[in-house]
């Protein structure tokens, strides 16, 4: 699993943080989908999914174990005498074996910021830029859309913006599902219950609970999230 997140943006885009690559222990690959650029955009980030054979898991997870990775994970400080602010912070978490190794490293891949442990952890990263030349040219499936079980989702009540172009959307929350005043923080909701709501919906729709106007933030979940912890 493999993301980035932290330093200086809004703080709407740490709730819809996603990662940036997802390989599971059934063998599926989760990634972002390309998104056009039109607005509104899509209310929920779309994703991709495909297969990866065993042999192309296993050569993605020997390649770990030859950069060293599948090991304690050092500090990855900063050189001395490097201070930099409102970075971001590479995740990289491997489970192989029985054992699970988080590796984190903020300013990872910035000018001035290598040591050894940071440089092999940033070649292994971008080799997994091109995943078929670490799996092997076989090993990945065709991809698909992914279809998630369940999203989180944030509420806030909000009104739309009247001048906006287009116009805002403005339609019911289902009944039965969730009180959107339960989802201020962080709430689930099964996808059997939305799943048709969220794949249609653009940025500009405002779901309408109990005479109350809400703007969602949303997110689907992927194998191995905390949920809303």
């Amino acid at each position: 699993r493999l993301g980035f997140g932290g330093g200086f943006m809004p703080i709407e885009a740490y709730f819809l943080a996603m990662p940036s690559l997802v390989i599971t222990g059934d063998r599926r690959v989760i990634e972002p989908a390309p998104i056009a650029e039109i607005y509104p955009g899509p209310l929920v980030a779309p994703l991709t999914v495909r297969t990866i054979t065993a042999g192309g898991l296993q050569r993605v997870i020997a390649a770990a174990a030859e950069a060293g990775l599948l090991a304690e994970p050092p500090g990855y400080e900063l050189p001395d005498g490097i201070e930099i602010y409102d970075a971001s912070s590479t995740y990289l978490d491997l489970a192989a074996d029985g054992a699970e190794f988080s590796h984190v490293a903020y300013a990872l891949g910035l000018e001035g910021t290598s040591t050894p442990d940071r440089k092999r952890l940033s070649a292994y990263i971008s080799r997994l830029g091109d995943l078929t030349a670490v799996a092997g040219t076989s090993a990945l499936g065709d991809e698909q859309p992914f279809v998630p079980d369940s999203y989180r989702v944030q509420a806030a009540p909000a009104e739309p913006d009247p001048t906006s172009e287009p116009a805002a959307t403005i339609v019911p929350w289902p009944d039965g599902v969730l009180d959107l005043r339960d989802a201020a923080g962080c709430a689930r909701v099964e996808a059997a219950a939305v799943g048709d709501l969220f794949a249609e919906a653009t940025e500009l729709i405002y779901l309408e609970q109990h005479g109350v106007t809400y703007r969602l933030l949303v997110v689907a979940e992927l194998p191995g999230d905390a949920g809303c912890a």
